[in-house]
């Protein structure tokens, strides 16, 4: 009897990760860059570009008028920077895989933001600070959620 019951608690061990990956620790490397990012909202592209670029994670993937992308090379985050007219950033997307949850609150979390009364789209979370607000939508679209940092 003892034997079984250990033999059914090994087995639990081991097959129990198996069923809680449904989320990743959060990636600091992505969180930081998400930590800088907010500090460029009114400054122009090319400052951010310098910081996104520089270690070689995030590459230029597109721009418009109206926006500026940037793609992880493990294509699983996407920036985007909108522009004003003079090329300023505006504000800050952030689209990444919604098992990555854990990376955006830790985003928040390096940004010194807590949660704010701002009014955001339906089905987001308001996050700030005196300067910035941040929404949050988990559920963005199937599979990835949506941040956004604007200034306050």
């Amino acid at each position: 009897m003892q034997k079984k019951l250990i033999a059914i608690v090994i087995a639990a061990i081991w097959i129990l990760p198996v069923f809680a990956q449904t989320a990743e620790p959060p990636d600091l490397n992505v969180a930081a860059q998400i930590g800088v990012l907010v500090t460029k909202i009114g400054l122009p592209v090319d400052s951010a570009r310098n910081d996104i670029t520089a270690f070689g994670r995030f590459s230029q993937i597109r721009e418009t008028g109206a926006f500026t992308f940037f793609q992880s090379k493990d294509q699983k985050v996407i920036f985007g920077l909108k522009k004003d007219d003079a090329g300023n950033i505006q504000m800050i997307i952030c689209d990444m895989p919604d098992i990555m949850l854990s990376t955006a609150k830790k985003a928040i979390s390096y940004m010194e933001m807590s949660l704010s009364d701002a009014k955001g789209p339906p089905g987001y979370i308001a996050y700030g600070t005196s300067k910035y607000t941040a929404f949050l939508n988990p559920e963005q679209r199937e599979g990835y959620l949506e941040l956004i940092l604007a200034p306050r």
